[in-house]
């Protein structure tokens, strides 16, 4: 049994330090066609799973993954947490079910880019 049927019908409670990042998951869309790929997923993975999530700010030096992110595992060794590799992650291959193809789950930015483009035209014309 994996992650999700552990967590299958529970609230979970995620700390974000990004503050970005969370209103980009808690919103379901990003204006980075890649980050939209990472909503796209959990949000896939959390209705698979009938998962209840709650995303939490958390300051960044609080945040105990923060240091194992940038390669720092001093805390997490102190601690005895056992370092896993990445392929170990997916090896249960979680994601297979969800859609990626080209386009299909895209978000259509243009609106964006024309907001973007009309606030410097505004912004030069000052």
């Amino acid at each position: 049994m994996h992650w999700g049927e552990r967590l299958r019908g529970r609230a979970l409670l995620a700390f974000i330090d990004n503050e970005t990042s969370q209103g980009g998951i808690t919103n379901g869309f990003s204006t980075s066609p890649i980050f939209c790929r990472v909503i796209h997923a959990i949000w896939t993975l959390c209705a698979r799973y009938e998962i209840t999530l709650w995303l939490e700010r958390v300051p960044t030096k609080l945040n105990c993954s923060d240091g194992p992110s940038r390669n720092c595992f001093k805390l997490t060794d102190k601690a005895g947490i056992r370092r896993v590799s990445a392929a170990a992650c997916y090896k249960e291959d979680l994601l297979k079910d969800v859609s990626f193809r080209e386009g299909v789950n895209e978000p259509d930015t243009s609106h964006y880019m024309v907001g973007r483009a009309e606030r410097r035209a505004r912004a030069a014309a000052r």
